[in-house]
């Protein structure tokens, strides 16, 4: 599981902070929080799963909803159908599955966007 996190750190989205579960308290805004949803523990995770779900949340204390959906649209455009080497013997292909625009939470904005990783292997 370890190499899936930082095959998908090292592939996110430049110029936007991005933390994994969870950002520091009092991070400043916009921000993003990804995590990898599965059925599959952690410590047993290996390249044998077929499919997992990675979901982002992008965080914007602006006026408007504008900031953070400008931001999950730039995530979607930058993920979509992308493949990301994970090892040497693995792949994950991304599709978005499903884009919860703009909402009020806790006094600033949250946008969330799931994708579906299919493991390809090579």
């Amino acid at each position: 599981m370890n190499d899936l996190k930082k095959a998908i750190w090292s592939n996110f989205v430049t110029g936007y902070k991005a933390w994994y579960e969870e950002a520091p308290e009092n991070t400043p805004y916009p921000y993003c929080v990804w995590q990898i949803i599965s059925d599959v523990a952690e410590d047993t995770f290996t390249e044998e799963i077929s499919d997992l779900e990675i979901q982002i949340n992008v965080f914007s204390d602006n006026k408007s909803s504008f900031e953070c959906d400008d931001i999950a649209e730039k995530v979607i455009e930058h993920y979509k159908n992308t493949l990301i080497p994970v090892d040497n013997h693995y792949s994950i292909k991304l599709f978005r599955i499903l884009t919860i625009p703009a909402f009020r939470n806790d006094g600033a904005w949250q946008s969330t966007i799931s994708f579906q990783g299919y493991i390809e292997k090579e």
